[in-house]
């Protein structure tokens, strides 16, 4: 699909596309129709691979009498329907070239845009007073509304994760305090043989540590093979990008440490003839 956009000067300024080649339209191309064109980068990768498209002709097929159309320049792509849209090839015509029932007004301010709202009508009804203007929105709304989905999802998947991590916290927890329990008889013994309460405490939390690690390692496996399906939900971030598991197992650990301390602190606190007489 080709996307085919009417603009009139200074579109690409203010919208801030840049031009990667060739030339801008000139006053006279915007006045009188002159059978030029300028396409998107996209364009020219689908249908010009490898070659110089300046000075080529396509035809467009949108009026009554469709004559060849020259390209006289190339310009970045945009992506148009959101964020996460993929960038389709687009033409720009000057406005003679072809009339449109309806347009879309783009202002650049550095004030701020919304206070400009009533202005911008006003303009807009002293031209023609018939001239409908809705959907007024600043480009950070249609930004957001582009990736609300995204966000949404994003937000749940955040409120999943934290009731994870939060379960996982609580597993290790009571893992350790059920071991400590089973092992209360065996510690005893230890201590009563001479262990140290120090000695005992490090070899809970080498116990918590290896359960975590191994827990690590699992999650980590899988996180691999499912995050393919995220993808869709990613800007900028590589389904298997290293920065971001790293950071994820530095939580996790992080957060099982004091899920392992706890019970560790309880075991060395253990009364060794009580410990004798648990069963």
């Amino acid at each position: 699909m080709t996307e085919v956009r009417v603009i009139e000067p200074d579109y690409f300024r203010t919208m801030r596309i840049a031009l990667q080649r060739g030339r801008l339209f000139t006053g006279r191309e915007h006045a009188r129709e002159s059978h030029v064109v300028i396409v998107s980068d996209a364009l020219v990768q689908r249908y010009f691979p490898n070659q110089n498209s300046l000075g080529k002709k396509i035809t467009i097929d949108m009026k009554d009498e469709n004559a060849p159309s020259e390209i006289v320049g190339v310009v970045g792509d945009v992506k148009h329907y959101g964020l996460d849209s993929t960038p389709h090839p687009t033409v720009y015509w000057p406005h003679p070239e072809l009339i449109y029932n309806s347009m879309t007004l783009v202002v650049r301010s550095k004030a701020d845009p919304v206070r400009l709202t009533g202005s911008i009508r006003a303009i807009v009804q002293s031209i023609d007073p018939d001239l409908p203007v809705s959907e007024v929105r600043t480009m950070e709304q249609w930004l957001s509304d582009s990736v609300a989905q995204a966000r949404f999802n994003t937000l749940l998947l955040g409120i999943f994760s934290a009731v994870a991590l939060l379960l996982a916290v609580i597993g290790i927890y009571g893992v350790m305090s059920a071991t400590i329990t089973e092992r209360t008889h065996e510690i005893g013994v230890r201590m009563a043989l001479g262990a140290m309460p120090r000695d005992i405490w490090r070899q809970t939390l080498v116990t918590g540590a290896i359960i975590t690690l191994v827990g690590l390692s699992a999650g980590l496996a899988a996180s691999l093979m499912l995050t393919r399906l995220l993808a869709s939900l990613l800007f900028n971030v590589k389904p298997g990008d290293p920065a971001t598991f790293a950071l994820v197992t530095g939580v996790l650990a992080s957060v099982a440490l004091p899920a392992c301390y706890l019970p560790a602190r309880r075991a060395m606190r253990v009364d060794p003839m009580v410990a004798l007489r648990y069963e």
